[in-house]
């Protein structure tokens, strides 16, 4: 007898199959076929117990008692900055800013705005160097020998 496939696929051909007697194609056509038609009942396991158990609701929420939500503080204003530490954040990036938008848009800067531009950014940086503390502000409150993070 003779099987009629009910699509347009060739029929199987012996010389495909694996060497262990396994012909993957017709394994991924039982899986595709077969697909959904496999229904699986309740797990088995020990029976339910006949009694119920003493059941704890867990309790709800009541709308009239606020949850408790935490507020962090204020935080404190920023400090002030001097006019010349202003001044040289402003040339140590303020000013490769301004080249860089200049260099992207085709503007060409007269020489000697470059040159400005260009001492404006080493003065801004050795200033902001120059100025920075010393010593952590903390290592005033005595000898500690611990890390600072």
């Amino acid at each position: 007898m003779t099987h009629q496939p009910d699509d347009d696929r060739p029929p199987e051909e012996p010389d495909k199959a694996r060497p262990g007697g396994l012909d993957e194609e017709a394994a991924w056509r039982a899986i595709v076929d077969n697909y959904g038609e496999l229904e699986l009942g309740p797990e088995p396991g020990p029976e339910p117990e006949s009694a119920p158990r003493d059941v704890v609701p867990e309790p709800e929420p009541r709308d009239d008692e606020p949850e408790e939500h935490y507020v962090p503080p204020e935080p404190p204003p920023l400090p002030r900055l001097d006019p010349r530490r202003k001044l040289a954040w402003f040339g140590l990036v303020g000013c490769p800013l301004v080249m860089l938008v200049g260099a992207v848009l085709g503007f060409t800067y007269p020489g000697w705005v470059a040159v400005l531009m260009a001492l404006a950014f080493i003065g801004g940086f050795v200033y902001l160097v120059a100025t920075m503390p010393r010593r952590h502000r903390d290592d005033d409150w005595g000898g500690d020998d611990g890390a600072v993070v």
